[in-house]
């Protein structure tokens, strides 16, 4: 026997939060999944920043040590603008410990991310692997 709810809207009451949850599954799956804008670089681009030199593309090819130090320092320096921008909101520093983040560490982390991962915007696979490496407490 099927049962007929003679109440008008019952049936897309109980669809309502379901839709809901799945249309909010989907946008903060595309929002975490982010591409970088044009100006930002992505976890690839900032890994590769020490070795190939990318960030420093006025300096002449043929001052290749030159070219990828000062490339390396400049992906350094975003990794610590990004640490900074996003300190104790997403990421703390544990009691007692003083300096910056271990830079090191947090490169390793983002370059064990799938290879997929990489594509997407730097800034959040940074704070990502500070958030990881040191979790705020509450």
């Amino acid at each position: 026997m099927v049962r007929i709810d003679s109440r008008p809207g019952v049936h897309m009451q109980r669809r309502v939060p379901w839709l809901m949850l799945a249309a909010l599954t989907v946008l903060s799956a595309s929002a975490l999944a982010r591409v970088p804008e044009p100006w930002e670089p992505s976890g690839r681009k900032l890994l590769e920043a020490g070795l190939d030199g990318s960030l420093a593309p006025e300096i002449a090819p043929e001052q290749a040590e030159l070219k990828v130090m000062l490339s390396a320092n400049r992906a350094g320096a975003y990794l610590l603008g990004v640490a900074s921008s996003s300190y104790r909101t997403q990421w703390c520093m544990p009691a007692g410990k003083s300096g910056p983040p271990d830079m090191q560490a947090i490169i390793s982390d983002i370059g064990a991310l799938p290879d997929a991962r990489l594509d997407e915007a730097a800034p959040a696979l940074i704070v990502q692997a500070l958030a990881k490496r040191y979790p705020c407490r509450k």
